[in-house]
């Protein structure tokens, strides 16, 4: 059995797969999805390039769904209010209804919890700084050291994706899985 942890995005999508031992848990990946604006002039909107955008995330993301996939880890988008683009609160919507519909299709929960409740998981700490959230999932997860990205900023993501686990571990979908599944809690 596999969780996907997911830190959504639309240029930069985060994502950690794990899998559930039977005594513990393990990385098997972390990875980010990459999308780029369309560099050919096709004289189209905007919008509609984000849409061509939107597609291959659900594309990436429903190749990732595996069927030993139980549920979806999600960090929860926050917005400052009064603070952000309209087409920022667009295209973050486009991936989170991306989300919803292969959570549909794959008939699988969603998991999800704010980035602050992510990092008192992960910290025990609401306010602990992207480096120390990287330090203990490090600690966590031994062995994820050799799995991070190599550029800083899309460690951000993966480290964001791989503490959503965390909320899907403590979650009671989890803890049905194991027990159907004859495993202990890790």
């Amino acid at each position: 059995m596999r969780l996907l942890g997911i830190d959504p995005g639309f240029a930069a999508l985060g994502l950690a797969t794990v899998e559930l031992l039977p005594v513990g848990e393990r990385v098997v990946q972390l990875q980010v999805l990459r999308t780029q604006p369309s560099t050919t002039k096709r004289h189209i909107r905007k919008a509609d390039d984000n849409s061509d955008r939107a597609r291959e995330f659900a594309r990436l993301l429903h190749q990732a769904i595996t069927p030993d996939v139980v549920a979806l880890c999600v960090e929860a988008t926050a917005l400052p209010f009064g603070r952000c683009r309209s087409s920022v609160v667009s295209n973050l919507g486009r991936i989170r209804g991306v989300l919803d519909a292969l959570a549909e299709v794959h008939g699988l929960p969603i998991i999800e919890e704010t980035a602050q409740t992510l990092k008192l998981l992960a910290t025990g700490d609401r306010t602990a700084t992207k480096e120390v959230v990287q330090e203990c999932l490090g600690a966590r997860f031994p062995g994820v050291e050799a799995l991070w990205p190599t550029q800083k900023t899309l460690v951000e993501h993966a480290g964001d994706a791989l503490a959503a686990v965390l909320a899907g571990l403590q979650s009671d979908v989890v803890r049905a899985a194991r027990r159907a599944g004859g495993m202990a809690h890790g």
